[in-house]
């Protein structure tokens, strides 16, 4: 696979995490008590906050070599990825 390819691989699992995240959270929020819906909410914006710093950190360190591109990517699919999955497990 070209280091296009693997890219637009990365690209396309990070897009599907990130539209089941979305799903999974607005499921939650209309579910929830309220309560526990205004919890979620402080959670998630943490998460996001702690998004934001990670994809920062990641860019700072990007040497601009085809690995460094592919770590960065990689690592970026899996935060969310991991979201994703905890908050399937909540709806659940």
């Amino acid at each position: 696979m070209s280091f296009c390819e693997t890219v637009a691989c990365l690209k396309g699992e990070m897009a599907k995490h990130d539209t089941l995240l979305n799903s999974y959270y607005k499921s939650l929020m209309n579910s929830l008590p309220q309560e526990q819906a205004a919890k979620l909410k402080t959670e998630q914006i943490q998460w996001v906050k702690n998004y934001v710093k990670l994809r920062k950190d990641l860019e700072d360190g990007d040497t601009g070599a085809c690995s460094s591109v592919l770590q960065y990517l990689g690592e970026e699919v899996e935060y969310v990825k991991i979201r994703a999955i905890e908050l399937k497990k909540m709806a659940k």
